[in-house]
């Protein structure tokens, strides 16, 4: 009985769940963008990012709830008006988007093969 209660008590501690399925094959968090790109201002900043074959880019939207969208070849965000969208390129060679709520908004990821 005084077993349970002590399980119990782990249990329900904060961070419990965490360190409770530590070891047992968790998911890992997926690896830090290679690039961010803030959406702020109606323009993507930087515009232009170069990152190698397998890298995520982010793009974090941060203008004030207006809405934006990335949408590439193989790639959309959607339109969204806060948060992030993150998208790893595999292909080397330009690929380049736009935001279709402000078609002037245009920028380009250049893919480099890894190695």
């Amino acid at each position: 009985m005084r077993r349970r209660a002590l399980l119990g008590a782990l249990l329900t501690a904060p961070g419990a769940a965490a360190a409770a399925s530590c070891g047992r094959g968790s998911a890992a968090a997926p690896a830090p963008p290679a690039v961010s790109v803030v959406v702020r201002d109606i323009a993507f900043d930087p515009a232009e990012v170069e990152v190698r074959s397998g890298d995520a880019v982010e793009w974090v939207f941060d203008d004030g709830g207006i809405l934006h969208q990335v949408r590439g070849d193989g790639f959309d965000s959607g339109i969204v008006g806060g948060g992030t969208f993150r998208h790893t390129f595999t292909a080397a060679g330009e690929h380049p988007y736009v935001c279709s709520v402000h078609p002037h908004m245009t920028g380009v990821v250049r893919v480099v093969a890894a190695g």
